[in-house]
């Protein structure tokens, strides 16, 4: 599969392209001694996950994106990884101390707050990845993904392949940017098998995009009721659905990056 690749170029030409919107060289940027990279042009990228990266196939796209932006401009790059509500706040506000060229923000739950900062530095360009602000800001740019098109057609072949006519999902959260992978995999299955019967899961708890062990218990609670084929939208929780896959005997289709290399269940990749 081609989409780590993709989704990485997608990343570099996002950012890339902010570096043109951006004011000359922001030399006004602080230099911090922590960054990855140096280079001569001034011009810096910083990186805000709302969680830790640890296994998240996105969140390392991202990581993976800003340092091919930096390396491109001869520039250097920054990540802040944050863990909570209180850590993403307290990042975003130090890279906007810090005074970037481009700050990028990757999740949903950047939104309010890049709306905050962008009004009270209208100077600061922001590049946000797979959300945007609900009003518009010159400084603003969003990035986001047909990724629910993929996922219709990964739902096709789950009701082409179900033997038991029931598929189901389980996804991070129970919120509408996630119902975009568990919703059009059920309409997707139940275009080609009309009597495929569709259920979703969801993470949930303290540590919803890094908890394999909740995620592979919502897993086997589709399995138990004679699911076989399951859509994994869990974040880094999918390598524990694709445990509970392997061990049933049932197919598990992953999302982001090509996911069938390190699943040990019959996979595909949206």
């Amino acid at each position: 599969m081609l989409r780590r690749s993709r989704r990485t170029l997608q990343f570099v030409a996002a950012t890339s392209l902010m570096v043109t919107a951006a004011t000359a060289c922001n030399a006004a940027a602080k230099t911090d001694a922590s960054d990855s990279a140096s280079g001569g042009s001034g011009t810096s990228f910083t990186l805000v996950t709302p969680d830790a990266v640890g296994q998240n196939e996105f969140l390392k796209l991202a990581v993976t994106g800003v340092k091919a932006a930096a390396k491109t401009h001869d520039g250097t790059e920054k990540v802040y990884e944050s863990t909570d509500t209180a850590s993403q706040q307290q990042n975003v506000q130090a890279a906007v101390d810090a005074g970037p060229s481009v700050i990028v923000l990757v999740g949903f739950e950047f939104a309010d707050l890049v709306a905050q900062q962008a009004k009270a530095h209208p100077k600061q360009q922001f590049l946000m990845i797979d959300a945007c602000t609900t009003k518009t800001f010159k400084n603003v740019t969003c990035a986001v993904f047909r990724e629910h098109e993929g996922v219709y057609l990964a739902g096709a072949e789950a009701g082409f392949l179900s033997r038991s006519g029931k598929v189901g999902a389980v996804d991070v959260l129970d919120t509408p940017q996630f119902r975009r992978y568990s919703d059009p995999f059920a309409a997707g299955a139940k275009k080609v098998a009309a009597k495929t019967s569709a259920s979703t899961r969801f993470v949930g708890g303290q540590s919803p995009f890094d908890d394999s062990a909740r995620a592979k218990e919502q897993a086997n609670s589709l399995l138990a009721k004679g699911t076989d084929q399951i859509m994994a939208a869990a974040a880094a929780g999918n390598y524990g659905v694709f445990e509970a896959a392997k061990a049933k005997g049932a197919f598990a289709y992953g999302v982001d990056v090509n996911q069938c290399v390190s699943s040990p269940a019959r996979s595909s990749t949206t």
